[in-house]
């Protein structure tokens, strides 16, 4: 933290789901929320997913429990079609080959900070304070 602060370029990982659980998990570090934001210019979560086989893959039309999971986001994706994999030789039989790499990306904004140095929770943050600069894409990292 202190690196940080003289100006220096910190990267550094912390285990966490989104990018709005790492405020938690330095709260949980005893960090000072004040150092902590002013340290901080963006945070990068990544996952990895499976990518369904090429050779087996195939179309299928989202069903209801489909669409509730997904919710209005695919509605707002113009529906999409969705692929399932059946099995094979190349996939041995699990429907999957390979991964990708997904990433949610948040730049912090005046607010944000605010937000951190008052300890507000990180629902209220995703809430409010990320409007416009919060980030999702995918993008295969091999």
């Amino acid at each position: 933290m202190q690196a940080s602060l003289t100006g220096h370029l910190v990267l550094t990982t912390v285990h966490a789901n989104n990018v709005f659980d790492v405020f938690s998990r330095f709260t949980h570090m005893d960090i000072d929320p004040y150092a902590f934001a002013s340290a901080l210019n963006g945070i990068w979560a990544q996952r990895l997913v499976r990518i369904v086989c090429q050779h087996c893959g195939a179309e299928h039309a989202a069903g209801d429990d489909e669409r509730a999971a997904l919710g209005s986001a695919y509605a707002e994706a113009g529906n999409v079609p969705l692929r399932r994999g059946a099995g094979c030789g190349d996939c041995r039989g699990t429907g999957y080959r390979g991964r990708k790499a997904i990433a949610e990306i948040l730049l912090l904004t005046e607010e944000i900070r605010e937000m951190i140095v008052d300890r507000k929770p990180a629902r209220l943050i995703r809430a409010g304070g990320a409007c416009g600069r919060h980030t999702h894409f995918a993008r295969s990292l091999h």
